[in-house]
């Protein structure tokens, strides 16, 4: 990770990245979880 660049810049560039990928489906599924878990 450049510091150089802002987070959004360098989050733009990798969010193709499988890796980066994953962690989104994990917190989306998370999310849904956590939504279903408190209704």
């Amino acid at each position: 990770m450049d510091l150089s660049q802002p987070t959004a810049t360098w989050i733009e560039q990798n969010k193709a990245t499988p890796y980066f990928a994953a962690i989104i489906c994990y917190f989306d599924e998370l999310e849904s979880a956590l939504d279903f878990a408190t209704k």
